[in-house]
């Protein structure tokens, strides 16, 4: 059917316009025989007419000759008439690969007839051809030369996307975000979206560019969003954040010593300059190395430099004297640093292989009666990821590293806290409260003496509130929780887990709440019990308002039958039910259809309608808000009971059938007798 239809096209070319008159190619708007791209810069391709008549043509590689990329997106404008058409093309008939186009009709003008798009993909060099309607003379061609694209900021990201724990296929739209922490932190760059990303049995590969400034030597972290193309719907979050592992040449660039370093300036050749004096070292000002300096004049001192290794610093001032770097004297305080540029303002590093280190030491002792803080930090701009305190420590050979260590000595009558956050506080690693640290857990608390290892309370009055929050979503092959509770003493009353919620003016309180979301193999539970549960409230299954000890808004059903007590030494005032097949009789069984099918199952059911059933058997009809409620198990003893009386009716009934066929025998002999 394909060799027919281009068989057929070429007969009508046949017939037509062979050679299109004044018909010639652009690039993007630019005549010419030639152009130079880069791997991936996609360029419009475009045939233009000099003169308003008809014409046929083909635009195309030649069979044989490599496209080196693709020419797609066909686009006809409205000076080609409206008679014009495109149809792409390919080998054996006619002998090229790409289009066929046509342009006549009412409405030809000159000007821009149709549009390509042509992306090359492969270093090289190849020709793109217009042909005549019969392919038998070029009309114009560009040669196009494809040289090796530049590094840029971009890189490749391949992810695979599950949905219900299966493989995604089709279009998706997905929003990409650059975080400098796995959690919470600040946003790097700007993010990007890409709509109708293809993700093929899971699989999907993107181009990413934050910038230039995006990477370096700390670590960054992706976070990705989705939603279904085409859809209105809110992106969803995919979590966790995954990492961004350095590239190979990364790796590389980054532990590379100076003589594998090209292309050195040379006065920075061997870090030093000729005239830098003795017992200083170098800086750099721009041009060249030259010596620092360090002079003081009266009670001022001037440093531009460091000391010798091995040589100590000491800066000493008297009672009024502050110290400034970066900045202004503050009478306030007898070291200020500012920085809008760097990092750090203060930056302290200790790596002593042995005994305790400190990277900065504050201590606070003065018999004061306000606050004293060793080290006060405050964090107070608007964006990117802000610590007014922030502590690192690398294991130590021996002894004990701390990223920050606070003790609080305070013998006056203010404030006295080892450590005093105000504002949000964030722990990249583990931590530990009344014990050792356990690689097992990011928090560790333990107590012998409190009622309470751990003890939330979310008291705002409006919106959801959690005292406890714990998330457990890691893609893991073993079971995961967001909050695990294990309760074992020995004597008293032990919970695991206790949770209360008081009510809210407004929104929603969870004494416990949990959502799991692992997309692993293991266990997904937003709950899970080994052990006794209690609850003294309602507990909802599907509803957030139970209006009963258990509610289940949906089915319910297990593997056996359910057990209610029935111990006659737990009952009194115990009679057997009366007129049981009276009331049976008056119990109209229905079938009906549940108007609200979002609380209620679907299709046709039976039952019985509440409203009538309770001037009959009360015992089984509970009303709560206006709604009345059955239980259907209870009338199992009144069914019993009137299949009772049926079967006393059916043994007096069958007594007396008996009678009269013994009489009826008995008439019958007495005749035969005559």
């Amino acid at each position: 059917m394909k060799s027919l239809r281009y068989l057929l096209v070429l007969i009508v070319c046949g017939l037509g316009v062979r050679a299109g008159g004044g018909i010639s190619l652009s690039v993007d708007g630019e005549v010419g025989g030639e152009v130079i791209l880069k791997v991936g810069q996609a360029v419009q391709i475009e045939i233009r007419s000099d003169d308003a008549g008809s014409y046929e043509a083909h635009l195309g590689f030649d069979e044989g000759t490599p496209a080196l990329g693709a020419l797609s997106d066909p686009q006809q404008y409205a000076a080609a008439g409206n008679a014009a058409l495109f149809q792409a093309v390919s080998p054996p008939s006619p002998p090229l690969t790409g289009y066929y186009v046509t342009a006549g009709g009412k409405g030809r003008e000159i000007g821009l007839q149709f549009s390509f798009t042509y992306t090359p993909a492969t270093v090289g060099q190849t020709t793109l051809k217009l042909y005549d309607g019969l392919v038998a003379t070029v009309l114009d061609s560009i040669v196009i030369t494809i040289e090796a694209a530049e590094t840029g900021t971009g890189f490749t990201y391949q992810g695979r996307l599950l949905e219900d724990n299966e493989a995604a296929n089709g279009p998706y739209d997905m929003v990409f975000t650059l975080f400098d922490a796995p959690g919470e932190g600040g946003i790097i760059g700007a993010p990007v979206t890409l709509n109708n990303v293809d993700v093929v049995d899971g699989y999907f590969v993107s181009v990413l560019d934050f910038g230039s400034g995006a990477f370096g030597a700390e670590a960054r972290w992706l976070q990705t969003s989705v939603r279904a193309s085409g859809s209105t719907e809110d992106y969803t979050l995919l979590w966790p954040r995954q990492r961004i592992t350095s590239a190979p040449q990364a790796t590389y660039a980054s532990g590379v010593d100076w003589a594998n370093v090209a292309g050195i300036p040379a006065d920075l050749a061997n870090y030093a300059a000729p005239d830098v004096a003795a017992g200083f070292v170098p800086y750099y000002d721009g041009t060249r190395m030259v010596s620092s300096s360090l002079s003081q004049s009266g009670d001022d001192m001037s440093l531009s430099g460091i000391l010798n290794p091995g040589s100590d610093l000491q800066i000493a001032t008297q009672a009024g004297a502050e110290v400034a770097v970066g900045t202004t004297i503050n009478t306030d305080r007898k070291l200020n640093v500012y920085t809008d540029t760097n990092r750090y303002a203060v930056y302290g590093e200790a790596a002593k292989s042995s005994g305790s280190n400190y990277g900065l030491y504050g201590r606070a002792s003065g018999s004061t009666t306000s606050a004293s803080c060793g080290v006060f930090g405050i964090s107070s701009i608007a964006s990117g990821d802000n610590c007014g305190v922030r502590g690192q420590a690398s294991t130590a050979s021996s002894g004990t590293n701390y990223g920050v260590f606070g003790q609080a000595s305070n013998s006056g009558t203010g404030g006295a806290f080892a450590g005093y956050f105000d504002g949000d506080v964030r722990i990249s690693n583990n931590t530990a409260i009344g014990t050792g640290i356990s690689a097992a857990r990011k928090l560790n608390v333990y107590t012998n003496a409190n009622d309470y290892a751990v003890y939330g309370e979310a008291a705002r009055n409006s919106g959801s509130n959690f005292g406890l929050y714990g998330r457990a979503s890691g893609n893991t092959t073993s079971s995961s929780y967001g909050v695990y509770g294990i309760s074992s003493s020995a004597s008293g009353i032990n919970y695991g887990l206790v949770g209360i919620a008081t009510t809210a003016s407004s929104g929603t309180n969870y004494g416990v709440y949990g959502a799991a979301s692992n997309s692993g193999t293991g266990g997904d539970w937003a709950g899970y019990f080994s052990g006794k549960v209690y609850a003294s409230g309602n507990v909802g299954i599907g509803t957030t308002s139970p209006s009963r000890k258990l509610f289940v808004n949906g089915t319910a059903g297990g593997t056996s039958a359910w057990f209610n007590d029935s111990d006659a030494r737990l009952k009194k005032d115990v009679v057997t039910i009366d007129g049981a097949l009276e009331k049976v009789g008056k119990l109209r069984g229905v079938q009906f259809q549940w108007k609200d099918t979002q609380h209620h199952a679907e299709g046709k059911q039976i039952g019985f309608i509440a409203q009538e059933a309770v001037a009959i058997v009360p015992e089984v009809v509970d009303v709560q808000d206006g709604t009345y409620a059955m239980q259907y198990a209870p009338l199992t003893a009144l069914l019993v009971e009137a299949v009772k009386v049926l079967k006393t009716e059916n043994e007096e009934l069958r007594q007396r059938l008996a009678a009269v066929e013994a009489r009826l025998a008995a008439i019958g002999g007495e005749k035969g007798g005559l």
